[in-house]
């Protein structure tokens, strides 16, 4: 009996320690540091949030990535808060999400008069990134988008226009296969505003860059 306290008082101890240091300066800069190497461009994290009371989970609270130099001084992408949910064994394995949870997204692609656009370095960047690795083999239970907008402005063609109350809402997804999707959001151009809605299937092949 004296054993299994010991360990069931080390595991206490290591999982307040893992939780205090989720709350730190040190767990922000981890995360952001690793954003920024995944997308080649500045990213900074207000909150990082870790438990462990139902498996590991961590939230993120206000990421923003940068602009590439020569664009909008407001961030290319903002998001509110991550939430992921896992079960134990991801911790040692291939990358297993129970849910994925985004909320109030916002994201800025840009197009100036040249032609040049501010997100397609960053996809290659993280193209390059993911083929310097065996690609795992992820999945997620649920993904939730919720509140999210989408703000498109093309100098060169003179096209703007606004996607916003994004919601997206999948289930069981995994590369290479299918997976039910629904799909609301609300838009406007000039004048012209729509509502638009989709529910059908999906598919995210990650590894064949298919979408």
């Amino acid at each position: 009996k004296i054993a299994l306290i010991a360990v069931a008082l080390v595991v206490l101890a290591i999982t307040a320690s893992l939780w205090i240091a989720g709350r730190t300066a040190v767990a922000r800069n981890l995360v952001a540091d690793w954003a920024t190497e995944a997308t080649g461009l500045p990213s900074t994290v207000e909150s990082v949030t870790v438990g462990f009371l139902r498996g590991p989970s961590i939230e993120l609270h206000g990421l923003s990535i940068a602009q590439p130099p020569g664009f909008d001084d407001k961030p290319l992408i903002e998001i509110g808060s991550v939430r992921i949910t896992a079960p134990w064994s991801s911790l040692f394995g291939d990358p297993v999400a129970h849910g994925l949870t985004i909320d109030k997204a916002v994201m800025r692609p840009r197009v100036k008069t040249d032609g040049r656009d501010n997100w397609s370095a960053m996809i290659e960047h993280l193209m390059e990134s993911e083929e310097e690795q065996p690609a795992p083999a992820w999945a997620v239970g649920r993904l939730a988008v919720n509140e999210s907008v989408l703000d498109y402005d093309d100098a060169s063609t003179e096209t703007r226009f606004r996607l916003s109350a994004i919601m997206i809402v999948a289930s069981d997804l995994s590369p290479a296969a299918d997976f039910p999707v629904e799909l609301r959001l609300g838009g406007e151009s000039g004048k012209n505003t729509f509502l638009f809605a989709f529910d059908g299937r999906g598919l995210a092949d990650t590894g064949a860059g298919r979408f």
